[in-house]
This record gives structure tokens, C-alpha cells and sequence, in this order.
């Protein structure tokens, strides 16, 4: 199965997928990544950059042999998913953001 992973918004958590999980795993080997700072992960006392979220899902995608990625994001999550496939175009099949703050400062 083709990976679709998907990266959760601000204020979310991987439960916030439960209803998507069933259906989704039957088409995809599916992935829910609670970022660095977010969702059930530890506080953080400052923002993460860009830089360490990019580096973060770099290793998680290449630890999981992951290639044609359908990548999905929401909120910062959608921020991230944008620049990680603009750096890493040969990793990814499709790209699908939503509710993404690209004109925000002070986020990475």
C-alpha cells in the first residue's frame, strides 16, 4: 500500500482521527504524526523551527523506508507538509494542505 501520511494541526492530537483511521488504512498504509511540541508530545518551552520539524519527519519517512508519499497537513502541520515537499519533491506523490498560516511570523 501507497504511505499517506498525514500531519496533525496545532491544538490537535492523533485521536482527532480516530473515525479516519479504519477507512483510511484500508486504501493506505497510514501514518498520523503528532509533530514535535503538539498534540500528546512533550511542551515545548519555545516554538520549534521549520528546521527541526523538517528534520524530524526526514527521519521518521526515511526510518520507515517511505517513498511516494501522499502527505497531508493541517494547520502547521500543512506548513510543514508545503516545505517538505519542496525540498524533498522525489519523496513525495501527492501533497494536500489546509488551514495553512504561511503569512504568520514567529512560527519557525
Amino acid at each position: 500500500l501507497k504511505p499517506l501520511v498525514i500531519l496533525i494541526g496545532t491544538g490537535q492530537t492523533i485521536d482527532s482521527y480516530i473515525p479516519h483511521i479504519k477507512p483510511f488504512s484500508l486504501l493506505f498504509r497510514l501514518i498520523i504524526i503528532e509533530l514535535r511540541g503538539q498534540g500528546k508530545t512533550e511542551l515545548l518551552s519555545q516554538f520549534s523551527t521549520i528546521d527541526q520539524q523538517l528534520n524530524d519527519c526526514h527521519e521518521i519517512f526515511n526510518s520507515l523506508s517511505l517513498t511516494n508519499i501522499n502527505l497531508v497537513g493541517f494547520s502547521f502541520g500543512g506548513r510543514v507538509a508545503l516545505a517538505y515537499a519542496s525540498i524533498y519533491p522525489d519523496k513525495i506523490s501527492k501533497l494536500s494542505i489546509t488551514g495553512v498560516p504561511l503569512l504568520r511570523s514567529g512560527l519557525g
